[in-house]
């Protein structure tokens, strides 16, 4: 397998491992140690991934900025960090022949990676909300913090970021028309930074939930 997209085919990735961490939602499944129904919808679709290399790809508007703004986002990062990262959203690190992540950037001390990031772009009454919320000490959103640490165990790293960036405009991405111009708010204020240090004890469960999955997965595969 050559290409970024190809690497992934029917492999369990860092942005959306936390499904495999969603519990069931009855007591005697969660006792035994069952997949959640969101968990197995995860697995299936990553066995039809893995048979069929299809995979549905829904963008809506939120999601389209996002990928316009990816890349001013990561410069605005360097510059508050003042680090020279590396954007790489295109290499994929493998963890073992059925998982791996893609982590938006990453910071090198030599050939060693020494730290990861990653960058969203959401919609402004989303970020104002955030700003709120961890400005009155919320932790990072579940789903981040276990896309992050599958990000800290694929590049073999002990330190991850998470940036939120607000852009300067917003850009109705079916008319071309500015929806809001957020210049005259300084880029500090813009940007929401949380660093996310290494949990051993996650990455063994990232490791197990992976390999349990793959067991799963591989019924799956028996039944298409």
């Amino acid at each position: 397998m050559n290409t970024f997209l190809e690497q992934r085919i029917g492999r369990f990735t860092a942005s959306e491992i936390y499904k495999l961490f969603v519990e069931p939602k009855t007591k005697a499944n969660k006792d035994v140690g069952n997949f959640s129904e969101t968990a197995k919808g995860y697995i299936k679709s990553k066995a039809i991934e893995q048979k069929y290399g299809y995979r549905e790809n829904i963008v809506n508007k939120a999601m389209e900025h996002g990928i316009i703004t990816e890349a001013e986002a990561f410069e605005k990062f360097k510059l508050i960090t003042k680090n020279d990262w590396s954007l790489i959203s295109k290499q994929f690190f493998p963890i073992n022949e059925y998982s791996g992540a893609s982590p938006d950037g990453v910071l090198y001390d030599g050939l060693d990676i020494i730290a990861v990031c990653d960058i969203k772009c959401p919609q402004p009454g989303t970020f104002f909300d955030l700003k709120i919320s961890y400005k009155e000490g919320a932790e990072i959103e579940s789903k981040y913090f276990y896309q992050l640490q599958m990000q800290m165990l694929a590049t073999k790293c002990d330190s991850a970021f998470l940036c939120y960036y607000l852009a300067e405009q917003f850009v109705d991405t079916y008319t071309s028309a500015i929806d809001h111009d957020f210049s005259d708010i300084s880029l500090e204020e813009r940007m929401i930074i949380l660093s996310c240090p290494k949990d051993q004890k996650v990455h063994d469960q990232i490791i197990e939930k992976i390999e349990k999955a793959e067991k799963l997965k591989q019924e799956y595969l028996k039944l298409l």
